[in-house]
């Protein structure tokens, strides 16, 4: 963490999304994870949606957000 190999490793999904005429970009991340949430927003990605209790956490469970970015100009 705190090195940017989630953002380049962003940046190289969405190269090679953009290559193959990719529409959209589509992920998700547990819901404690707020250093990436705030780099996909960076990226133009906006939270689309939530999945209840998706992940196992200490202590019970935890929301996955789902999050989209239009790729196309």
């Amino acid at each position: 963490q705190g090195r940017g190999l989630g953002l380049k490793l962003l940046e190289h999904l969405m190269s090679i999304a953009y290559q193959h005429e990719a529409r959209e970009c589509f992920l998700e991340l547990r819901d404690s994870n707020t250093a990436a949430f705030k780099l996909y927003e960076r990226y133009g990605f906006n939270e689309i949606g939530r999945r209840r209790d998706y992940y196992p956490a200490v202590g019970g469970r935890e929301d996955a957000v789902v999050m989209a970015c239009t790729l196309v100009d």
